[in-house]
């Protein structure tokens, strides 16, 4: 099997590639998107995650250019993509249903949208053989694309995108008509094949798992707005607020309340004993997890005694938490 060309690839930078910057995206009264602002960088895997309905398809969408926003600003590599239509703009994307043409095979579907280039055909041959090989479907350009799995056929659709040479790849749920097995199997494979060709790649998914799994960064959304940008670790050890542990999944809620407080911490913080209520969050896989006091003093729960969850700082043993068992009538 040939390898592919070993250029030189771009990887992940401090530069950004995508800024988005207060953009709304109203459709009468309803904001699909409410004042989102976000900066992807160059080279980096992003997904946007959240349940559906919460804005994170319009937001794909507006950086493709299928549609406008209300107010606010999208930047590309630093151009500004105000009246730029979709197909002048750096950027390519792999559609939620593939859009393959079943009429035409493997090699007229990834070489389509070179025509509008006038390339040699020598030239043009190169860059789809080349495109093959990257997914991983060399020998198959002959074959209809009624003949694919979906695999295959899902392969053939990011083909098609990359070579465009794209400066970002969209990719809207790519993997949500495949089964799970080949679910996984294509999610190794799509980083993979970012990490080789070194490209941004934003991902929309409702899939917690598998932005976790593939992601240098995730933004989570509800309702149209960002919750929270941050790495997959960050995200899942520390969610900004209750809405975003729970949509991670896993996450156990006891309702609290402070009985005492870490004294060196406390003292530091400037801050005085005093009952609180709060909403105490914990993974199931997790011995020990951190935890934070409403004013910001941090406590580690490091494990439950007689009802109670004991809490301090590492090698403290003191019950700084009490369980309030009201909750559980």
């Amino acid at each position: 099997m040939p390898k592919p060309p070993q250029a030189e690839r771009p990887r992940q930078t401090e530069r950004p590639m995508i800024e988005i910057r207060n953009v709304t995206r109203s459709y009468g009264s309803f904001k699909a998107l409410d004042d989102a602002s976000l900066t992807i960088k160059e080279g980096e895997f992003f997904s946007l995650l959240g349940p559906s309905g919460c804005g994170k398809t319009t937001l794909l969408r507006m950086i493709a250019g299928f549609d406008n926003p209300t107010s606010g600003l999208i930047s590309v590599d630093g151009q500004s993509m105000e009246g730029i239509p979709a197909n002048r703009r750096p950027t390519n994307m792999v559609f939620q249903s593939y859009a393959i043409f079943p009429h035409l095979n493997v090699e007229q579907n990834v070489a389509y949208g070179l025509k509008r280039l006038r390339l040699e055909r020598s030239e043009e041959k190169r860059r789809v053989e080349e495109a093959l090989v990257q997914v991983s479907l060399t020998g198959l350009g002959k074959r209809l694309a009624t003949e694919l799995s979906g695999g295959q056929r899902q392969r053939v659709a990011l083909a098609r995108a990359l070579v465009m040479r794209p400066k970002v790849l969209l990719l809207d749920e790519p993997l949500s008509a495949l089964d799970k097995k080949l679910r996984e199997q294509m999610q190794v494979e799509l980083r993979r094949l970012q990490q080789a060709v070194g490209i941004t790649f934003v991902l929309v998914t409702h899939d917690q798992y598998e932005a976790l799994a593939m992601s240098d960064r995730i933004a989570v959304m509800f309702g149209g707005r960002i919750a929270q940008v941050a790495s997959p670790k960050e995200i899942y050890q520390r969610p900004v607020n209750r809405q975003v542990a729970d949509f991670l999944g896993g996450m156990n809620f006891v309702k609290a309340e402070i009985v005492e407080e870490d004294g060196a911490g406390c003292r530091h913080a400037g801050l005085r004993p005093r009952q609180d209520r709060q909403a105490e969050g914990f993974r199931p896989q997790w011995r020990g997890c951190d935890a934070r006091h409403p004013s910001g003093a941090s406590a580690r729960v490091v494990g439950q005694c007689d009802g109670e969850i004991r809490s301090g700082r590492q090698g403290g043993g003191a019950p700084l938490l009490r369980r309030d068992h009201s909750s559980d009538r």
